[in-house]
């Protein structure tokens, strides 16, 4: 992607758990501080908030929303604070 496009926001997303919005919140703001330095814009992504990590359901219900407005994020961040669930969180996302 050339240094003068950006990363728009039917591109990507972040899926987080709901005690985890700070740090997804501070990811998304790092990664707008360091694109700049290269030339990149990052506009805000598509915010996927489940309340417990192990909401399968509730975060495929989001993701196919944005799949079904068309906007097909190309790249999905997942925030969790449990490393089990993040292979079924995953397999979502393919």
């Amino acid at each position: 992607m050339p240094a003068s496009e950006a990363l728009a926001r039917e591109r990507w997303a972040i899926l987080y758990e709901k005690k985890h919005f700070n740090q997804a919140n501070g990811l998304f703001e790092t990664l707008q501080q360091a694109s700049m330095k290269i030339g990149l814009r990052v506009e805000e992504p598509s915010w996927i908030e489940v309340e417990r990590g192990d909401d399968f359901y509730g975060a495929e219900r989001q993701l196919k929303s944005l799949v079904d407005n068309k906007k097909r994020p190309t790249i999905v961040l997942v925030m969790l604070g449990n490393e089990r669930n993040y292979k079924s969180y995953k397999s979502l996302c393919y």
